[in-house]
C-alpha cells in the first residue's frame, strides 16, 4: 500500500518555474486584450458622443442663428434692394461664419462700383451691411468698347463714362473683368503704368487725357488747351509743376493753345498759340 502511495506520488505533475513564467504571461496577455478593447469602446463612444454634439450644435446654429435679415447703409449708386440681392443669402449662412470679406466679394459679382463693406452683426439672425461705393476715375478703350476703372485701376463698368473720367491711352490689355484690377499683356507695363497715373491724377491740373501707351514718351493733355509732352518716367510730377507755371504764363499772354516741352524739367519750352491738331 506504501508502495502504491509513493508510485502515485511520483506520478503526480510536476510545475517547473517556465510554467508559471508561461502562465504568467497568458495572463497579462489577456489582461491587456481586455483593457485595449475597452479602450477602443470608450473611444468609439467619446466619438460617437463629439459628433453628435457638433451635429446638434450646427443644426442649432443653421436654425437659430441663421441670417435671415439684410439691413443696407451708405449707398447711392445702388438700391437697397440691389445689394441685398447681391449679398444672396444661403440657407448654411450662419451669423458666426460671415465675415466681411465673404459680403464684398459677392456684392462684387453684380455690384463693381462697392469698394469695401463693413459689417455688424445682429444676434441671433441679422446684419447690417454698410458699403462704401468707388467711382470710375480712368476711362480707355479695348477693342472697341469703353472699359470704366477707379482709383485703384480695378475694373468697375463698360460703357459710356459720367464725363470726369480721365480718358488714357495704354500698352496692350491682356485682360479687364469688372471688379478686378486690369491686367497687360507685359507685366513690366504695370510698374510704371500704375505708378504714373497717380501722379497725372494728384497733379494741380484739369488733366483730361494721358498717353502712356509708350513708356519713354509719355504725354497729357488739358482739355484742347495745352498739351504736355513728359518724356519718360522720372520725375513727373516736377514736370507737371513746372509745366502748370508755363500754361499760367501762357495763359496771362493770352495763348488760346499751348504745347509745352517738359521733358527736361530744367530746360522746358512752350509754344504758344498752337493752331496744329495737338499729336495723338
Amino acid at each position: 500500500m506504501n508502495e502504491n502511495k509513493n508510485r502515485g506520488e511520483r506520478e503526480r505533475p510536476t510545475f517547473s518555474v517556465e510554467d508559471e513564467l508561461r502562465r504568467n504571461r497568458r495572463m497579462r496577455l489577456s489582461s491587456g486584450i481586455r483593457k485595449a478593447r475597452r479602450v477602443r469602446q470608450a473611444a468609439v463612444t467619446a466619438a460617437i458622443c463629439i459628433f453628435v454634439v457638433l451635429f446638434l450644435t450646427a443644426a442649432l446654429a443653421l436654425t437659430v442663428f441663421r441670417v435671415q435679415t439684410v439691413t443696407v447703409k451708405g449707398n447711392q449708386r445702388y438700391s437697397a434692394e440691389q445689394l441685398t440681392a447681391a449679398v444672396a443669402l444661403r440657407p448654411t449662412d450662419c451669423i458666426f461664419l460671415l465675415d466681411e470679406k465673404t459680403i464684398l466679394s459677392r456684392i462684387l459679382k453684380s455690384c463693381p462700383y462697392v469698394a469695401s463693406v463693413s459689417l455688424e452683426k445682429q444676434y441671433p439672425a441679422a446684419i447690417s451691411v454698410t458699403v462704401e461705393e468707388t467711382r470710375s476715375v480712368y476711362t480707355t478703350e479695348m477693342f472697341g468698347e469703353r472699359i470704366l476703372m477707379d482709383a485703384g485701376f480695378r475694373v468697375i463698368g463698360h460703357g459710356v463714362p459720367d464725363g470726369d473720367e480721365i480718358e488714357v491711352r495704354l500698352p496692350e490689355i491682356h485682360s479687364a473683368v469688372e471688379g478686378e484690377v486690369i491686367r497687360f499683356t507685359d507685366a513690366k507695363h504695370s510698374e510704371y503704368v500704375f505708378s504714373v497715373l497717380p501722379e497725372i491724377l494728384n497733379a494741380e491740373l484739369p488733366i483730361t487725357f494721358a498717353d502712356l501707351q509708350n513708356r519713354f514718351s509719355l504725354s497729357v493733355r488739358v482739355g484742347d488747351t495745352a498739351q504736355i509732352l513728359l518724356g519718360d518716367t522720372a520725375q513727373i510730377p516736377l514736370k507737371l509743376e513746372v509745366a502748370k507755371k508755363v500754361l499760367e504764363a501762357a495763359a496771362a499772354e493770352g495763348s488760346a493753345r499751348t504745347k509745352i516741352d517738359a521733358s527736361d524739367p530744367g530746360r522746358v519750352s512752350a509754344s504758344y498759340d498752337w493752331s496744329a491738331p495737338f499729336d495723338d
